[in-house]
């Protein structure tokens, strides 16, 4: 059980050290989000994508962990979190490393998703500026009115602008 318990601490130091590499990735993509450079911003989105790959790995490899300590308790899987676990090691020299892990990881998690929503409302700010400067540019293109794009993906035309633009 002691190795499984190493194992498993191991394992969430190194997906401690991948959600920080996430929350830097967030920082960096938020300043080019703002910057508007697009360049980084790929370069970005392409190693985030390693980082969650990686990420994704070590946590089947928790899972698996986590099956054989409940295979060597005779629990369910199923009922085994990593709380409980640090309830059954609490006697252990282990048991303050863990927790401090479980706490590190969900402060981690917490930051990573409001990154995330900072990015999504840029992202949607840029997209309305964006919507909105080709909707003030198709009259002067020769356009017969402006277009928006919902989430659906269509086209919905407005009526044509009162401004005259063309004449």
């Amino acid at each position: 059980m002691a190795s499984l318990i190493q194992d498993l601490i191991e394992n969430l130091d190194n997906q401690l050290a991948l959600y920080e590499d996430l929350i830097t990735l967030s920082k960096n993509k938020k300043e080019c989000i703002i910057k508007n450079d697009v360049e980084d911003l790929k370069k970005i989105t392409k190693i985030e994508g390693v980082v969650v790959s990686r990420l994704s790995r070590f946590d089947k490899d928790c899972f698996d962990i986590i099956k054989d300590i409940a295979t060597v308790l005779n629990r369910k899987q199923d009922n085994l979190t990593l709380s409980s676990i640090a309830d059954t090691i609490s006697n252990q020299p282990e048991h303050p490393r863990f927790i401090e892990q479980i706490g590190q990881i969900k402060t981690a998690i917490k930051k990573l998703a409001e990154l995330n929503e900072d990015n999504k409302i840029l992202i949607a700010n840029v997209l309305d500026f964006i919507d909105f400067n080709i909707n003030v540019m198709r009259p002067v293109m020769g356009a017969d009115s402006p277009v928006k794009y919902p989430k659906s993906g269509e086209e919905i035309r407005e009526s044509a602008s009162f401004l005259d633009i063309n004449g």
